[in-house]
């Protein structure tokens, strides 16, 4: 599986990127870079995922930003009115569960996504991943069990967090470099990038984070369904070893909201949560692993859309409430630049 790490900033010019190779549990740094703009990013990002998925390999993003809000500040917001104190303590408006579990259990700080400069990095990151899915056509989940990972998925991560949960004793760029090559093989050139830029520096402990997660080792949220509404920040913790079977909270989560219920889904007349009517069920390959993709239709503006039958329960429509556009690899419309709606889709 590819690897790529992110450090992401809404500044142009500070994002890191690396790469990395994990064959079993041997990880290798390919590249480490600071491009000049994030769509100089986004252009070297869809073409390493475009490059994987032709030999077909899998590809994780790892980001180094925030992907989601506390669910106590959205719906505290959603009731207030100016001039009336919150009845929610601070701490719960402000940080997100794994932000309280990070400072807890690692003993280091995130930043508040509810109160600081960081939320413009967070919406910056989420417009960042939207682009990313347009380009490469593939859904790009956020993942939350290694054993169950789309085509192309992303994590949350936390590099100074990572540092710490793995007891490296120093958070210096030499004293990282040391550490991680005990860790990981570099590519020669590798470490003078790291010294050169901070930001490279962490996006290779990006890369890091993502293998931890891969291999099993990230400890994952106790309340996934909370985790699923704000974001979780994957971190191995050599203080504490992953105990929640990831896949009992996953079908039970599924079960919950109804995503398990593939067939139903598929079932021509079927309507989602958002007003997406199933028209019918195709042999197209999807853009996720094993998909097939379903016809969908909005029934406000009557526009036609393909996505994988697993997504059925979710997807927005592209043309009127923002959602992603068709989920056809081969779809013209997709192709010349549109969001669907295409002849094929029609018929």
């Amino acid at each position: 599986m590819f690897l790529i790490g992110v450090d992401y900033s809404a500044q142009e010019g500070n994002v890191g990127l690396a790469g990395g190779r994990l064959n079993g549990d041997s990880l290798k740094i390919e590249f480490a870079e600071c491009p000049g703009t994030r769509a100089d990013v986004e252009k070297k990002i869809v073409s390493r995922i475009n490059a994987e998925k032709k030999n077909g390999g899998g590809v994780l993003i790892a980001i180094d930003a925030p992907l989601g809000w506390p669910k106590s500040l959205s719906k505290s917001l959603c009731r207030h009115k100016a001039g009336r104190a919150f009845s929610t303590p601070a701490d719960q408006l402000f940080k997100r569960a794994t932000d309280r579990w990070v400072r807890d259990k690692i003993k280091q700080k995130p930043l508040e996504i509810g109160a600081d400069w960081i939320a413009r990095t967070a919406y910056s990151a989420l417009s960042f991943l939207l682009r990313l899915r347009n380009e490469t056509r593939c859904a790009i989940p956020l993942a939350w069990n290694p054993k169950k990972l789309a085509e192309v998925s992303a994590i949350e991560v936390y590099p100074a967090a990572t540092l710490k949960g793995r007891g490296f004793p120093s958070s210096t760029t030499e004293s990282i470099i040391e550490n991680l090559k005990e860790e990981a093989t570099l590519r020669d050139g590798v470490d003078e990038q790291m010294r050169a830029n901070e930001h490279i520096r962490d996006a290779v402990v990006c890369v890091l984070a993502a293998a931890d997660f891969v291999k099993g080792e990230a400890v994952p949220p106790e309340n996934m369904k909370l985790a699923k509404k704000e974001g979780w920040i994957w971190v191995k913790n050599l203080d504490e070893k992953p105990a929640v079977d990831l896949n009992e909270q996953a079908e039970a989560l599924s079960a919950e909201s109804g995503a398990a219920n593939v067939s139903i889904h598929k079932t021509p007349g079927n309507r989602n949560r958002n007003g997406q009517i199933t028209i019918r069920e195709t042999q197209w390959p999807g853009n996720d692993h094993n998909a097939k993709i379903c016809i969908l239709e909005c029934e406000k503006c009557k526009f036609r859309y393909g996505v994988n039958g697993s997504d059925i329960w979710e997807r927005k429509c592209p043309n009127c409430q923002d959602g992603m556009p068709c989920s056809r690899p081969e779809c013209p419309a997709v192709a010349d630049g549109d969001i669907g709606d295409c002849r094929e889709c029609r018929a």
